[in-house]
């Protein structure tokens, strides 16, 4: 069975717009399935409008409605900028606790990339929205549940528990983001296999490895997990 991952970068290799991991082509791959509704979505760490966004090819090409919600005043003030000829877009400085603060009712798309407490972001939302994207910590192997706060996030392993506790389907991750869809609308993915162990980008684990007297040393994606290596002796 072809899993969706392969379906996404066979049907849609040239689609990455803005995102920071071809987040782009899932998204257009996921409503093509399944149909847009009210064409309404939200972003939290929405940045500057632009860098790494997972909105910004909606609601400056195909029209959506759009919340966007950025906490850096520096980078709030380019998104003010930014979003100020989109009507259809909100942007808001702040932090979020709760993604039903700012929109109560279920809308299409929804984005949490905030560095660290994704996790207790989506786990306080009661709203189903359709379709939820959402950062995961990539160092932590798919077979590991963890979540811990700011910069350390949370692994694949426990949003897909949460997903599951919260009646959504994981599709697939890429490296930078987990995406879901409501189990009610999860029949078009039926087709394709969808587990975490086989849609899963490993590029930024990293590995601690031993010789025979114990001592160890680290490698990997050192640049994104770590800015330095040890050795013990």
């Amino acid at each position: 069975m072809r899993t969706f991952t392969e379906y996404v970068n066979s049907e849609f290799p040239n689609w990455q717009k803005f995102s920071q991991s071809n987040e782009d082509a899932v998204i257009e791959a996921i409503f093509q399935l399944i149909g847009v509704g009210n064409k309404v979505c939200m972003e939290f760490g929405a940045a500057d409008g632009e860098f790494c966004s997972n909105t910004a090819y909606l609601w400056q090409s195909l029209g959506w409605s759009a919340v966007l919600v950025e906490s850096d005043p520096a980078l709030f003030r380019k998104l003010q900028s930014r979003t100020a000829r989109f009507p259809v877009v909100e942007a808001h400085e702040g932090f979020v606790e709760n993604p039903d603060d700012f929109i109560p009712e279920p809308i299409d798309f929804i984005s949490i990339d905030v560095d660290g407490e994704d996790f207790n972001i989506w786990e306080r939302s009661q709203v189903p929205h359709r379709v939820v994207c959402i950062e995961h910590n990539p160092t932590f192997p798919p077979e590991v549940e963890f979540h811990g706060g700011q910069w350390m996030g949370a692994s694949a392993a426990s949003l897909v528990r949460l997903g599951q506790d919260k009646g959504y389907k994981f599709l697939m991750a890429t490296k930078t983001s987990c995406f879901f869809v409501r189990e009610e609308e999860s029949e078009p993915f039926e087709g394709f296999d969808c587990s975490l162990q086989n849609n899963f980008d490993r590029q930024s684990l990293n590995y601690v490895v031993t010789d025979f007297h114990g001592n160890f040393d680290v490698f990997g994606d050192l640049p994104y997990g770590m800015n330095w290596k040890v050795k013990l002796l």
